[in-house]
């Protein structure tokens, strides 16, 4: 297996835009400067698999935005292939003479149908062009094989924070395969925070898997109302989520259609959600967060808030950094990215039958156990090598007693918990 190629950049004019350009497929672009400006007076190309991250350490993020006034410089990133993004900022620059349109932009018949886009542990804010703005925009036409949004936060669009469109006449497909925000945090957008569409997608093309966790949501869709918006999709879940502050009096702060479910979720000052088909709104909430100083992206949540236990496995929900004792964005713990995400069970609670989610960016050996809070194993459920990709099993607990139990995922030694409750 060959070793990918560290590139180690300093803060400057295009040093990391001439990085990129001569960078081979695989590469890692490592900024090494705490809080430096990487400046490009063009578009930043990512024409084949890359990770642009932070150095290990750094007290700041390092923070990239465009210094010319040009039609090139509306977008910070145009991506080609796959990129991850890792404990970096990107700043849009609104009000200034560069403030950009997109900070990343996902268009153009040469994209990589095959394309990962990541961004992970990183801070994107202040993306406003007028009535324009989005942290991502992902045209119709153009498709990925997954867009994943982690510990993340978005602050300050023009329009919608995430757009991801397809809108182009019989094309039968839909415009990613794998859509996920979790443990991310929006504000001050104009639109909704995320606005995915289905578009003209075939019914005999299988839907893409839409999970929305952990996600806190202030004033988004200050222009509309809206916050959430899966236009199109049937089968989407959204979790252990917080949406509040923004206008009252609009249509919708969240609009569901199919089987789609929001659960142990918290609508506070915000529109109604609007649920069509057989989609359903269980657990809701109807709490102020108290944000500690949401004017300056503190959106800590006090400890006696109700909220902190609300979620569906009894402990907050939200962003979860917000529930530590911190006071800004910038003093944020990055956690480490573990390569595979455990989803919370569905249904939960229940009676006999669950079903547990999990999801692996690469192939490895995958144990998946159930334990009783003495740490005793109750059931295996799975044990072996799995390949990468969205996977799901089927627990039954007929023989269990009714209460709490935990279900642990350990991928190539890795582990994750989460929680599941038995009630008869």
């Amino acid at each position: 297996v060959s070793v990918p190629t560290v590139h180690m950049v300093a803060a400057g004019q295009n040093t990391l835009m001439d990085a990129v350009d001569v960078a081979e497929a695989g590469d890692i672009i490592e900024l090494t400067d705490a809080g430096g400006e990487y400046l490009n007076d063009d578009q930043i190309n990512v024409r084949v698999p890359l990770t642009v991250r932070a150095a290990d350490g750094l007290a700041e993020r390092p923070v990239v935005m465009n210094n010319e006034p040009d039609e090139n410089t509306r977008s910070v990133f145009r991506i080609y292939h796959s990129l991850h993004l890792d404990g970096i900022e990107i700043d849009g620059q609104a009000g200034t003479d560069f403030n950009a349109k997109y900070l990343l932009r996902i268009d153009g018949e040469s994209v990589d149908s095959s394309m990962v886009l990541k961004v992970t542990n990183s801070y994107l804010h202040d993306v406003v062009a007028g009535s324009d703005g989005n942290f991502l925009r992902h045209y119709p036409g153009t498709f990925a094989d997954s867009l994943i949004f982690r510990n993340s936060i978005f602050s300050g669009a023009g329009k919608e924070g995430i757009r991801s469109k397809d809108e182009s006449s019989n094309s039968g497909l839909y415009n990613f395969g794998y859509f996920e925000v979790t443990n991310s945090t929006f504000a001050n957008t104009r639109q909704a925070a995320i606005y995915i569409y289905a578009g003209d997608a075939d019914p005999a093309t299988p839907e893409p898997e839409v999970v929305m966790d952990r996600i806190t949501c202030h004033n988004c869709g200050h222009g509309n109302g809206r916050a959430f918006y899966p236009r199109g999709f049937q089968n989407v879940m959204i979790t252990n989520s917080i949406i509040a502050n923004s206008k009252t009096d609009s249509e919708f702060s969240v609009k569901l259609e199919g089987n789609s479910m929001i659960s142990h979720s918290d609508t506070f000052m915000v529109s109604p959600v609007i649920l069509n088909g057989t989609s359903t709104a269980t657990d809701m909430y109807n709490i102020d967060p108290e944000f500690a100083d949401p004017d300056n992206l503190d959106f800590s949540i006090p400890m006696a808030n109700a909220l902190r236990m609300a979620g569906t496995d009894g402990m907050g929900i939200g962003d979860m950094r917000w529930l530590a004792d911190r006071t800004s964005v910038e003093t944020l713990e990055i956690p480490e990215e573990q390569g595979f995400v455990l989803g919370q069970n569905y249904p939960n609670p229940f009676q006999s039958q669950t079903t547990i989610p999990y999801r692996m960016e690469r192939q490895g050996h995958v144990t998946l156990e159930v334990f009783d809070l003495l740490g005793r194993r109750v059931v295996q459920i799975r044990g072996g090598f799995e390949s990468a990709g969205s996977h799901t099993a089927t627990v039954s607990m007929d023989r269990q007693a009714p209460g709490t139990y935990f279900y642990k995922l350990s991928v190539d030694g890795q582990v994750t918990w989460r929680k599941l409750v038995v009630a008869r």
